[in-house]
């Protein structure tokens, strides 16, 4: 499985590259700012840093995420639950094993709206 802490030598599954591309053209589109911004991200730090940033931001955006609360994208796998903030972090880790089980990205730009398609 991809991780947010995989390195960028890593290949990527297809998976995780569509989810990436998406989140990113969402960004591009959402944030005033967002293309200079992300195209700076991915000049930066790669593809795949700029991928999991934007799928974060639109994760927390689309889910209506608390401060606290953790999207699947900031997840190390399905049993990162430990921590001070664990309580964020099971509804996370649950949303991120449906995601996983249905055959889908941790970095779905719409955890939610993906599993309901």
């Amino acid at each position: 499985m991809t991780s947010l802490h995989d390195d960028e030598d890593e290949p990527l599954s297809q998976i995780d590259r569509d989810a990436f591309t998406r989140a990113i053209a969402i960004y591009r589109q959402e944030r005033h700012g967002g293309d200079k911004h992300i195209t700076d991200k991915i000049k930066e730090d790669g593809f795949a840093a700029a991928g999991r940033f934007a799928a974060y931001w639109c994760q927390r955006k689309r889910m209506k995420l608390a401060p606290f609360e953790f999207p699947p994208a900031w997840l190390s796998g399905i049993d990162d639950v430990d921590g001070p903030a664990f309580k964020g972090k099971v509804g996370a880790a649950r949303l991120l094993k449906r995601l996983l089980d249905a055959g889908l990205s941790q970095f779905e730009p719409d955890p939610l709206a993906a599993l309901n398609r």
